[in-house]
């Protein structure tokens, strides 16, 4: 479809014409549901919120300069974000994002399974007295750092450029919808984040 035809297509069509063809047209709701769904891997992956309450996090697990381990993490998000500049068209969007989400889950449950070996009393959410970090923290750091590096090389540009997949005549209404889909889910794991811990 060249622009000169989704110009007057798009001036004829009400926005609720526009919503009901995302839903009905049959190569249009797949890939809307597909770029939403690959919009809230991220969100419920829990990025944000680590990115939220990383300072907090590593203080729980007992480092003691917890905002230099956040900044670590932040800067290890924009050298890999560069990182996936260069590899998003040699290997391809679908390659990339299966591998990085892959490696992704394989850091979280390592992060989770060295987590239950860090003496923190659940009652304060602080380190046990006289508990030191040891290697399971460490073991926590090098993890949730490999799943920003993994995270900001796959997802996080990958979520955004999903939007290719909608046909151009509905594209401004689904990327409206992938953007939706970012934000509401990213508010609903940031507000139920800290009473899950407790």
């Amino acid at each position: 479809m060249s622009i000169r035809e989704v110009k007057p297509n798009a001036a004829a069509d009400s926005l609720w014409v526009a919503f009901r063809r995302i839903f009905t047209t049959p190569a249009t709701a797949p890939a809307v549901f597909v770029a939403c769904l690959t919009m809230a891997i991220p969100q419920l992956g829990g990025f944000n919120t680590l990115m939220y309450y990383s300072s907090t996090l590593f203080a729980i697990v007992g480092f003691n300069k917890a905002t230099a381990v956040g900044i670590t993490v932040s800067a290890t998000n924009f050298v890999f974000s560069i990182v996936n500049l260069v590899l998003v068209d040699k290997f391809g969007r679908r390659r990339l994002l299966t591998v990085t989400v892959l490696g992704m889950s394989i850091c979280l449950m390592i992060a989770a399974i060295a987590s239950n070996f860090i003496p923190i009393d659940t009652n304060t959410l602080k380190l046990k007295e006289r508990a030191v970090v040891g290697w399971p923290g460490i073991l926590v750091l090098v993890m949730i750092i490999a799943y920003v590096g993994f995270y900001s090389t796959g997802v996080a540009t990958i979520a955004w450029i999903g939007t290719e997949l909608i046909p151009l005549e509905v594209r401004a209404l689904g990327t409206m919808l992938n953007t939706v889909t970012c934000w509401g889910s990213n508010i609903i794991i940031a507000s139920i984040f800290l009473s899950m811990m407790k």
